[in-house]
């Protein structure tokens, strides 16, 4: 547990210190947040005003793209420098090497959640229920697993040269696709279908009706931990695959 624990420290300490999570994953979407609520004022979405509504898709944004894009460039050039061949003669294992980098993902999802609903709460006013505030925050920090799994398996099948680019496009078009940058209800009907079954429509599509004081579609929770079983599965594949070869 020990050996964990400082392995646990020494990923949280290597993120904070990555300049690419601060500006992408907690200074855009609170740039985005506050630059498009200015805009558009504090209009009705569904059951909800736009600071509330958009609050969580910059939320949701945040969270989402630590896990795929700092998850996923790390584990690439990690496994470029060897070291998942170190990893063999230290007492950490792999599985332990990858929930440490999760475990830390975990508390950097905190801040940036914490950073959009502060200013969702003191710049914008956003008028929610002490429960509902924690149960919104409390979803989007649980319900980011798939995506860090995602992460992880988008670094397994990438490059060093070429990670960036693929979960930079892998994260702003599941963005897109899923109505974080806009309601869904603006789609075409088409559009709207793909868009409800993407990961982050789900994943987001749970806190908006917390918002809106609506009950949680169960459907919305088993198609994430449908998504989660996938991207596991795929992973682990792959990594056996690789470690026969390297073997």
């Amino acid at each position: 547990m020990r050996k964990f624990m400082i392995q646990c420290k020494a990923e949280l300490k290597r993120t904070i210190r990555n300049r690419r999570f601060l500006i992408s994953s907690v200074l855009l979407p609170l740039a985005f947040y506050l630059f498009f609520t200015s805009t558009f004022g504090d209009q009705q979405v569904g059951g909800t005003t736009f600071s509330a509504y958009y609050m969580i898709s910059m939320a949701v944004f945040g969270v989402m793209g630590g896990a795929v894009q700092t998850l996923s460039v790390r584990y690439a050039q990690e496994r470029a420098q060897g070291w998942m061949k170190t990893l063999r003669i230290t007492p950490v294992s792999h599985t332990q090497y990858i929930l440490a980098k999760m475990f830390a993902q975990m508390v950097l999802s905190a801040i940036i959640i914490a950073v959009i609903f502060l200013a969702g709460l003191l710049v914008k006013h956003v008028d929610l229920s002490i429960q509902v505030w924690i149960e919104s925050a409390l979803w989007i920090w649980v319900g980011s697993l798939p995506f860090m799994a995602l992460g992880i398996l988008l670094g397994l099948v990438s490059g060093k040269a070429s990670v960036q680019v693929i979960s930079s496009g892998v994260y702003l078009i599941l963005a897109m696709v899923g109505g974080l940058w806009m309601p869904i209800e603006s789609f075409s009907k088409s559009m709207r279908s793909v868009s409800e079954w993407t990961p982050t429509y789900r994943f987001a599509h749970v806190v908006w009706n917390m918002i809106e004081g609506k009950s949680v579609h169960v459907q919305d929770i088993i198609v994430l931990l449908v998504y989660l079983a996938l991207f596991i599965i795929v992973s682990t594949m792959i990594s056996k695959r690789q470690e026969a070869v390297n073997a």
